[in-house]
């Protein structure tokens, strides 16, 4: 039952060694948070959702959601910054009391402390698209350049790999190894199908390894790494058509094998069940109604359910186009995000069991990922 069972055996270990809730509370708020200068006060629970925004509008923002009573607060690094936070917000990522953003459209890699009071940026040369954090590194992957590495603490570029592929997209780590996606080029004639693995040791590729068209998005979950593809859209002249496609690679056995989950178009990994969470929408564009279901897949078993993992999901979401889906890792909470491309989205929160909580406001256009810092 997600972390009810450790939890409970952590608080019978507090109790019996004397220690407060409200001393554990405050160790883990001096672990996790860094508030310096911050001109708002700040719940310990917090939703930081990252808002693409619309391409040249300079409308990305972050807002916050305290889930634990529904609060939010639009345009945070607005509030504290005194400024947009720029055009096309691409990723977000907390490490070391810091919390990271790459902007697509302004070219920028910005560092920010817990309250989104902004400390380091630096502009980036190429089209910077997603990162990872490891050994006190940044790693950046940059269409037009490969794969950049940046000291975390300066957002000093120490070193540039060109790993042979025009447009690097997503970046994970496993096992103290780079994986990257790479995706296929708007002006290509065939579709990219490649993960390139990199050493940060060396900075060196070891190897690549052939994947379903068209890499969009990978994740990490038990040590294997998973995998969202695009396929070609059947837009590619003389390539027949590939649909979409969540596939696993067997990295934790050295195996390198692949299986072929089926047809979806997002994914997010219930961490503490080892549980990965699938959802394809489907868009018949004649009459522009799009059918979307929800599954999920058993890495022990192998198998995927047909049944959703959501128990009493809204109707709108059967029928509407998802642009993300995420889940706060410290209780299984399930948030799904929509968008009309146009107006602010709409999210939808669920809890580990998937029943339905409430659906908010994003407090933005297109938000593409949520960032969960809790106590």
């Amino acid at each position: 039952m997600m972390k009810l069972k450790s939890l409970l055996i952590n608080m019978m270990l507090l109790i019996a060694v004397g220690f407060s809730i409200a001393s554990c509370s405050s160790d883990d708020n001096n672990d996790l948070f860094n508030d310096k200068d911050s001109t708002v006060e700040l719940p310990t629970h917090r939703a930081y959702i990252l808002n693409e925004g619309a391409l040249g509008k300079n409308d990305a923002n972050i807002s916050l959601y305290a889930p634990q009573d529904g609060t939010s607060i639009p345009t945070l690094y607005k509030k504290q910054n005194g400024q947009n936070l720029g055009d096309v917000a691409q990723d977000i990522i907390y490490a070391n009391k810091s919390i990271f953003v790459v902007l697509n459209g302004s070219k920028k890699l910005i560092k920010m402390n817990t309250a989104l009071v902004e400390e380091a940026a630096v502009t980036i040369e190429g089209s910077p698209r997603y990162m990872t954090y490891l050994d006190g590194k940044i790693y950046l992957t940059v269409w037009g350049k490969g794969i950049q590495k940046y000291d975390a603490k300066t957002l000093t570029l120490e070193e540039t790999l060109d790993t042979n592929y025009a447009t690097p997209e997503d970046i994970v780590v496993i096992d103290d190894m780079l994986y990257i996606c790479n995706s296929t080029p708007y002006s290509s004639t065939s579709s990219e199908n490649t993960v390139t693995v990199v050493d940060p040791a060396t900075f060196q590729i070891t190897k690549t390894i052939e994947i379903w068209a068209n890499p969009q998005r990978m994740l990490e979950m038990d040590g294997d790494l998973y995998i969202a593809s695009s396929g070609n859209y059947g837009y590619i002249a003389g390539e027949e058509y590939i649909p979409y496609q969540v596939q696993r690679v067997h990295i934790s056995d050295g195996s390198y094998t692949i299986d072929n989950l089926g047809e979806y178009s997002n994914m997010v990994a219930n961490e503490d069940d080892d549980l990965l969470y699938l959802a394809n929408s489907v868009t018949d564009w004649s009459t522009y109604a799009t059918t979307t279901t929800f599954s999920k897949y058993d890495p022990e078993t192998n198998t995927v359910s047909d049944s959703s993992f959501l128990t009493d999901a809204p109707e709108v979401l059967n029928t509407t186009s998802l642009y993300n889906m995420t889940v706060n890792q410290s209780n299984g909470d399930i948030y799904i995000c929509t968008s009309d491309f146009v107006t602010n989205g709409e999210i939808y929160r669920f809890d580990y069991t998937g029943k339905y909580l409430n659906e908010f406001d994003a407090m933005g256009i297109n938000p593409s990922h949520i960032l969960f810092i809790d106590k």
